[in-house]
């Protein structure tokens, strides 16, 4: 499965390659200026319910060299992410040791 890579001239930060996430389910935040709780945009489905892994993105097989904006959709850190959530997206980030993942 391939990486989604930003698009140019859309992306938020310039030095981040590509945009990756392990998480679905709707972020506790609900913050208002959040493009995912944006009713213009409508929401996907697999961001609507409990926190939960999309394990399909386990699959994912990054280039060297990238630099992967990571749960972009959500927050990995959030106090309703179970700890063993967290492990697997860092497990799963540490198999690719030549890339930078920003959080």
């Amino acid at each position: 499965m391939a990486l989604k890579k930003n698009k140019a001239g859309s992306q938020m930060y310039p030095w981040v390659s590509a945009m990756h996430t392990h998480l679905g389910g709707e972020c506790s935040h609900k913050c208002k200026y959040c493009y995912v709780n944006n009713p213009r945009f409508g929401r996907a489905p697999r961001y609507t319910g409990p926190i939960q892994l999309i394990e399909e993105e386990f699959k994912v097989h990054y280039k060297s060299g990238e630099t992967i904006f990571i749960e972009h959709m959500n927050d990995l850190w959030a106090k309703e992410v179970p700890d063993e959530i967290i492990r697997r997206v860092l497990a799963h980030c540490c198999t690719w040791p030549d890339n930078t993942f920003v959080p």
